[in-house]
């Protein structure tokens, strides 16, 4: 299954990524989270699939409000289509009981819709479909022997189209359901991680307190590699999640154990269980799941959210790819300039004085409350400090310079924000000296 990858930051010929630590939540976002509504299944869905193709937070309000739309207008649709199955009845004599069940079906079908949500009432689609291979064949069957007035001829042409709004929206479904479970891979204890990061970045789905843990043997070849049948139960856990309604936040693979553990939230403990057992038996895997309550999601933060060094593992092998891709020399030593920030000017300046003595070449320290006032990033990027360390640039030098800054961030009450290849130039207008 295809990895989605990080936000990477690319400026001409430099490349710059950003720390995981800057995308997550502070301790005040975690509190302002706390007291933010909780998403539905369907913004969740929604909210995610929009961040990811279009390089873009949207707010769950506004996810909310498209959600309402799109319910209007399949409602508004299906009625249509439902009020041409009612003329298109009163058109046919021999054959108006049957337009007229149809047509009061659909009717009720664009209700439901309206009532209950879209995603769940379009599970009923193929009962409109079926009545859409009726209604044409039949109407078009009638139309040689009586001739269609233009009432009937627009009732016809409403009818077909709403009935391909409905099949558009299902493969359209289809196609959200692919897209919004994004999975970034990691190491943690030499076990392969991925996790699906946009969940982390919002409040818990609401009503959604069963955590599932279900381990599954799996095979590998013999270059430790999982076996092709693998991917193909990822994907297919996708779909399975999305039809019954349950949130897959990420998995991990153990080449020691043979293991592959999957993490899913869901609403009931009994039948969700008893679901996810028996999706995994139908491909002859024998399963052990477990479930516990965990209404605010802390079991996701602490066995499958990365940390902020793992999240910064993840970002330096999607800027090495791209490096790599782009022709870069990896041969040749480099310089490198690493940003942090501080809430704290003292913090700042003892960590820009610490710089030298701590095996950078040099730092420069940036006074920008004005700027990050303006521009709304708050305390915790009043302060910067830029360093600067030659070398040759590789993932495993990557790992190890950007997990060292990590843990200096973090002794010096700051936090590492991103690494680029560049000089080290001081800016005279916010520069202190």
């Amino acid at each position: 299954m295809a990895d989605h990858q990080p936000f990477i930051v690319q400026t001409g010929q430099s490349h710059a990524v950003r720390d995981g630590c800057s995308a997550r939540m502070d301790e005040a976002g975690a509190q302002a989270a706390e007291t933010q509504p909780r998403p539905t299944y369907t913004q969740m869905v929604i909210h995610k699939t929009l961040g990811v193709y279009f390089a873009r937070p949207y707010s769950l309000a506004a996810c909310s409000e498209l959600v309402r739309r799109l319910r209007s207008l399949a409602f508004i649709l299906l009625a249509a289509a439902g009020i041409a199955g009612l003329v298109l009845g009163a058109g046919a004599p021999a054959f108006s009981v049957v337009w007229v069940a149809c047509g009061i079906a659909l009717v009720l079908w664009g209700i439901g819709v309206f009532l209950f949500g879209f995603a769940r009432s379009l599970l009923m689609w193929p009962a409109a479909v079926g009545c859409a291979a009726l209604y044409t064949g039949v109407r078009f069957a009638l139309s040689w022997a009586w001739g269609l007035s233009p009432v009937l001829f627009a009732a016809l042409a409403a009818f077909l189209l709403a009935v391909l709004a409905g099949v558009i929206f299902r493969l359209a479904k289809r196609f959200v359901i692919a897209s919004s479970v994004t999975f970034w891979q990691y190491e943690r204890d030499g076990i392969l991680c991925a996790a699906d990061l946009p969940l982390g970045e919002m409040p818990p789905v609401a009503g959604y307190t069963v955590f599932l843990r279900g381990e599954v043997p799996v095979s590998f070849d013999a270059e430790q590699e999982p076996a092709e049948e693998v991917d193909i139960l990822l994907e297919d856990c996708v779909f399975f999640c999305r039809r019954k309604r349950l949130v897959f936040c990420g998995y991990a693979l153990d080449a020691r154990q043979k293991r592959l553990t999957l993490y899913l939230y869901a609403r009931g403990v009994r039948q969700s269980r008893r679901a996810f057992k028996r999706f995994l038996k139908r491909r002859g895997l024998e399963a052990s799941v477990t479930c516990s309550t965990d209404a605010d999601w802390q079991r996701f933060h602490e066995e499958v959210y990365p940390d902020d060094t793992e999240y910064q593992q993840i970002h330096n092998r999607f800027l090495y790819d791209n490096m790599e891709a782009d022709g870069f020399d990896f041969s040749q030593a480099v310089p490198q300039v690493y940003t942090f920030y501080f809430a704290r000017r003292e913090d700042a300046r003892a960590f820009a004085e610490q710089a030298v003595p701590l095996g950078y070449e040099g730092s420069r320290y940036y006074d920008r409350e004005r700027e990050a006032s303006v521009d709304g990033d708050g305390p915790a990027f009043a302060h910067a400090v830029c360093v600067q360390l030659t070398g040759r640039v590789g993932l495993a030098r990557m790992d190890c310079n950007t997990g060292r800054a990590v843990e200096l961030a973090r002794q010096f009450h700051g936090r590492f924000y991103e690494w680029e290849v560049g000089v080290l130039e001081p800016d005279a207008s916010t520069a202190s000296t």
